[in-house]
């Protein structure tokens, strides 16, 4: 089972509806009654949720958090705007590979203009936060994909070969608790029992995270799939997820293989 922790990564909210006509690309409006009646109550209440990371950029406010599963950003104005009192609440919504940010906004200044320039103010930076979502969401093409590919290949093969020494060094430290030589070698010996010799091996797809919120290891995560068929008609889909803590080499977070179905082998005559 993926831990509650891996689990966070999921942050975007699958088959939401597309934005309506005539909005801007990449970009719509939420005109549902703010969750919070003041720019004070949504701000307490962020200092009260202790999954949210409160941080301060440029005199505004900044909290991730995952709500629900969903990723969400606020942004609180900081007093020298001239929109304050005001929080913008920002959503990724992912929808057939593409990314939309559903914005939501409270304004309380005092000058009705003041609230039409926070929202033309955010309306220019979506092309900005479309890309950075895209990235946190393993939608774009990582620059270590061919590493993070090459040692996912070394340890699938490894494992084959009876190497189970090297397959355990390959693990994360966190991976690696509650493990000791002879359970790991006993746990890959039943497997290779279990599913014969291996016939076919290809990689089906690969998502990209980098520091997700909600998540309490920092640095890069790879999620893998592979499609992989063993010679006693087993066909099993094996999922990985590789991490890197802030630049270092990847290391084996979590593995798993799920057993799908039995393939009918034709065997000459």
């Amino acid at each position: 089972m993926i831990s509650a922790s891996l689990a966070a990564l999921l942050l975007v909210a699958e088959g939401t509806p597309p934005p309506a006509a005539g909005t801007d690309p990449g970009y719509v409006l939420n005109t549902a009654p703010f969750p919070y009646p003041s720019w004070e109550a949504a701000m307490d209440a962020m200092i009260e949720n202790r999954d949210a990371n409160i941080g301060v950029k440029e005199g505004w406010t900044v909290v991730d958090e995952v709500a629900g599963g969903v990723y969400v950003i606020w942004s609180f104005t900081p007093a020298s705007h001239p929109a304050h009192p005001s929080v913008v609440r920002r959503t990724p919504i992912q929808q057939d590979g593409e990314v939309t940010v559903e914005l939501q906004y409270r304004c309380d200044a005092k000058v009705t203009a003041a609230c039409a320039g926070l929202l033309a103010e955010f309306r220019g930076l979506n092309e900005g936060m479309v890309l950075e979502f895209k990235r946190r969401l393993g939608l774009l093409d990582h620059p270590r994909k061919a590493e993070a590919a090459g040692f996912a290949e070394r340890y699938l093969d490894l494992i084959e070969e009876g190497r189970d020494d090297e397959t355990l060094e390959m693990l994360t430290t966190y991976s690696r608790t509650g493990y000791t030589k002879v359970a790991w070698h006993s746990l890959l010996d039943q497997q290779r029992r279990e599913r014969g010799k291996l016939t076919l091996r290809r990689l089906r797809g690969m998502e990209w995270f980098d520091n997700p919120p909600g998540v309490e290891f920092e640095g890069t995560f790879a999620f893998m799939e592979f499609e992989v068929f063993y010679d006693s008609g087993k066909h099993l889909m094996e999922y990985l997820v590789l991490h890197s803590d802030k630049g270092a080499p990847f290391r084996v977070m979590h593995d798993e293989a799920p057993f799908l179905r039995l393939v009918k082998i034709r065997r000459a005559r």
